[in-house]
């Protein structure tokens, strides 16, 4: 692990903590000193900067689609959904066989060949029976979550054009629309003739109203550059992207839509907490504790019935959980109801701790910017030195547990400098922190080290001297 850290300072850092953390890499000298410091890093600093991913050529960044074209893009989306018959965000497009694909590029000289036929039709190839079987097992996947909006947006086109499209892709010999994602690239034969297929029966629908419900802006059909980048985008960015996650590993794709909901839910979580300890008068080293979102657990759904089953955080304080559900508790049971409010607005589904103590990968990751006290100090103390030595100067939020709920109005909004005399000095025994010596040696390295080396290598050369003499 690199010896790279950054300490936590206060103005009151002893010599020591300060010329460690002087020996730190820190960003160029260079930028003025007036403008307002960088977030800290969240975590220990790598011992080398991580290379910038390259930028995917294919995606599209949210300034490049015009406002007035979303509507058309969401079309375009959910006309190539239809033909993968995708209707969840964690639905991951199939492979094609190899067999269909080889069978197909050696039927069609070249993309252009499929293009071509494409435009020598006025209208749609006529339904037959395996498009109908494709319709049927749409429509059984469209029945898993008839809710969702992508589910809701197919539903509503009309079915005889769901119909054709199938028609027209089963025309060229193809049992189903499956690109090959992994294994191609967007300008092989097999990949490009789908590219045209989908676009042109994109075109079809769309200028038959079939996706009126999702008011494109059909001018845009006309712009063939832009239409192909929305494909290309879709496609070979974000579907694409899904189908290599899920070949690494699989469930990745599902897992991550998951976590980044448990995400969203406790950065949510946090800053309510946060701002009724704000509200509500607490002290500043107090509300540190709702300041990163990693000192708050995330959660799953409970299967057994309503509300959240809370996912075990090994390295939280039992402590500060048993506070935090104090202020949840308080803070749901104390906001008024006012006249034209419904009652369920104020309320939050209940969180439940899980009743195996399970973990996840989120739940394993440590604050940075939070107090010492934040941490269990078994498992605190345990931890690596430059892992302990992040936390040298973090504030103290809580006393003693014996002293935490007996009188709150006692220490709640105390000067930091009294709450440490009073409580925060008992609690802070209980932590392993680095001594000045210890940071010193993280730093500079042993010095004794060195110094015996050289006197090793003076005696030897003397003895050697008296020797040849």
């Amino acid at each position: 692990m690199s010896t790279a850290i950054a300490i936590i300072q206060t103005p009151s850092s002893s010599p020591a903590k300060r010329k460690a953390a002087d020996k730190l890499p820190s960003k160029s000298s260079s930028s003025s000193e007036s403008e307002q410091p960088a977030k800290r890093r969240r975590g220990v600093m790598p011992s080398t900067v991580p290379k910038k991913p390259k930028r995917d050529p294919y995606h599209m960044k949210k300034g490049e689609v015009p406002e007035d074209a979303s509507g058309f893009k969401t079309a375009l989306e959910t006309h190539i959904r239809i033909l993968l018959g995708a209707v969840t965000n964690t639905s991951v497009p199939e492979a094609p066989d190899a067999h269909v694909v080889n069978t197909f590029e050696q039927r069609f000289g070249d993309a252009l060949q499929v293009h071509n036929l494409l435009k020598g039709r006025t209208t749609y190839q006529s339904g037959d029976r395996t498009a109908s079987k494709s319709l049927k097992e749409l429509k059984a996947q469209l029945d898993t979550d008839p809710t969702s909006n992508i589910v809701q947006n197919i539903i509503r086109v009309p079915e005889h054009f769901r119909r054709q499209i199938f028609a027209t892709v089963h025309s060229f010999g193809l049992p189903s629309w499956r690109p090959d994602l992994v294994g191609g690239t967007p300008m092989s034969l097999y990949n490009g003739a789908l590219e045209s297929i989908a676009l042109w029966t994109f075109e079809q629908a769309a200028t038959s109203f079939a996706y009126r419900h999702l008011n494109p802006v059909l001018r845009y059909l006309l712009d063939t550059s832009f239409i192909q980048k929305l494909y290309k985008n879709f496609v070979w960015s974000y579907l694409k992207d899904l189908a290599v996650k899920e070949q690494k590993e699989t469930g990745a794709v599902e897992r991550a839509v998951w976590e980044n909901k448990a995400y969203k839910a406790r950065v949510e979580l946090t800053k309510r907490r946060r701002t009724w300890l704000k509200n509500n008068g607490w002290n500043n080293h107090i509300q540190l504790l709702a300041n990163d979102v990693e000192c708050t657990s995330d959660q799953e759904s409970n299967p057994g019935g309503p509300g959240f089953l809370i996912m075990h955080k090994r390295a939280r304080n039992p402590h500060v959980t048993t506070f935090f559900r104090f202020v949840d508790s308080t803070r749901q049971h104390s906001t008024p109801l006012f006249r034209g409010q419904r009652k369920n607005t104020r309320m939050e589904l209940p969180q439940i701790e899980h009743p195996t103590q399970q973990e996840s990968r989120m739940s394993e990751r440590l604050p940075v910017s939070c107090p010492l006290d934040w941490f269990d100090p078994q498992y605190f103390n345990n931890l690596d030195i430059t892992i302990r030595a992040l936390y040298v100067d973090a504030p103290i939020s809580l006393p003693l547990v014996e002293h935490t709920f007996k009188d709150i109005t006692d220490w709640k909004t105390m000067p930091t400098d009294k709450f440490m005399e009073k409580y925060g000095k008992h609690v802070k025994a209980k932590y392993n922190l680095p001594t000045e010596e210890e940071l010193r040696a993280l730093v500079d390295g042993v010095e004794d080290s060195g110094e015996e080396g050289e006197e090793g290598e003076e005696g030897e050369e003397g003895e050697e001297g008296e020797e040849g003499e």
